[in-house]
This record gives C-alpha cells, structure tokens and sequence, in this order.
C-alpha cells in the first residue's frame, strides 16, 4: 500500500510539474517561439517547438545530421531553429467524440508522416538551423523545391500538434484529485481525533496505548484518548 501511494504522489507530482511547464510554455508562445532539439537513441532526434498559435510541437526526426542538444528561441516563428517544408507527406488528425463532447477539443491531435526538406547552409553542407527561414527564401521559397537538389537537405518525419489547452487539461487531473483526497483525509482526522478515533482507519483506540489493534498505525498521543 506505501509503494502504490508512493507511486500515486510521484505521478501527481509529475502532472503538476508538466501543468506548471505547459502554462509556462503557453504564456510565453503569445510572443515567443521556443525549439528544443534532443537527440534520442536509435539515430532518432525529437524536435519540442512551442508555437506562437498556443500548441506544442513535436517532431520525431529520422537520421538527421545534426544530433545534440540544443535550443532556439525568438519572436515569431521565423528563423528559430531549422525550417522545414513537407514534401511527400500524408496528414495524421485524431479528434474523438463522445456524444456532443470532444475530449481533445475542438481541433483535437494533428500533424504529418513523411518526406521533408530543410534548406542547407551552403551546397551538400549540414543542414541550416540559424536564419533557415531566410535560407529558405534566397533559395527560392514559396516557389518549388527540385527534388535532390544540393541545396536542400531530405528527410522522413513524424509530426504531431497539440493544444496546450488540452495538455494543460490533462495534466491537472491528478493533481485535483490529489488535493480532493487530501482535503478529504484532513476532515476525516479532523472529525476523528477528539473522538478517540484511529487517524488512519476510524477504530476506536480509547482502550488502546500503543498500536492501533485494526491497522497497526501508532497511537498519536494519550492526549487522544476518551475515558467513558
């Protein structure tokens, strides 16, 4: 039972840090745009962009040459971090409903799988990361990109976006129902220790000294106990 409440606080506690992360995110993505690049095992690298339309982003790059851990922040959304153009792609959407309520939202969990392009800081070089986004226009963009050139660096990607609405939601469901159950716990003792009562169980420890003979918890104090 101690593990399993262990292991309930240390989720709770975890929510709450993810809540207090996502709000933070959400305030600064009014102005900011934050990219955090980590790279993962497997040749796998996550990109975690907070967008300025208040939603978190989350690319799962294949094979990118550039793996480290890194961090570009700016106002906008131009030139933080690589920019990157789908190419041969297909749109993933998930936005389930029950009855007339969409848990994820009106706009629910979206994104994209497959080929992208990522401008190149100079022909057959790494990939551009600093000012990609004016790379990308000196090479050429909104118009097409020719497939292989050397300009341009190629690369498969999976993409989702979420709402910090929703990760926000989400993520204050343990921790409401931590603070519920301790709000309980606290009226429960408060109502049983002039009683005589066991804090833990409600067995009535007036002919008790020690240990409580239910659960085994100690008896608080001589100070608890009733004299009929």
């Amino acid at each position: 039972m101690k593990t399993l409440r262990r292991f309930v606080n240390f989720v709770c506690l975890l929510s709450l840090l993810l809540w207090c992360i996502f709000g933070i995110l959400r305030l600064r993505s009014d102005k900011t745009m934050d990219v955090w690049m980590l790279p993962l095992p497997g040749n796998k690298t996550l990109l975690l962009t907070s967008h300025p339309n208040t939603f978190l982003e989350m690319t799962m790059l294949k094979n990118w040459p550039f793996r480290e851990l890194h961090w570009w922040s700016g106002p906008g959304w131009q030139n933080v971090g690589p920019f990157r153009l789908w190419q041969i792609h297909h749109s993933i959407g998930w936005n389930p409903r029950f009855f007339r309520f969409h848990p994820l939202g009106a706009d629910g969990i979206w994104g994209y799988e497959g080929y992208y392009v990522v401008p190149r800081s100079a022909p057959s070089a790494a990939p551009a990361v600093i000012d990609s986004y004016d790379r990308a226009v000196a090479l050429g963009y909104p118009g097409p990109v020719p497939w292989g050139s050397a300009d341009w660096y190629y690369g498969y990607a999976r993409e989702l976006k979420i709402p910090f609405h929703v990760l926000m939601r989400y993520t204050a469901i343990m921790p409401l129902l931590w603070l519920l159950t301790f709000y309980r716990r606290y009226r429960r003792q408060r109502h049983r220790k002039p009683d005589g009562l066991c804090l833990s169980c409600g067995y009535d420890l007036r002919a008790s000294t020690d240990n409580c003979p239910e659960c085994g918890q100690p008896v608080p104090s001589p100070a608890l106990h009733k004299t009929s």
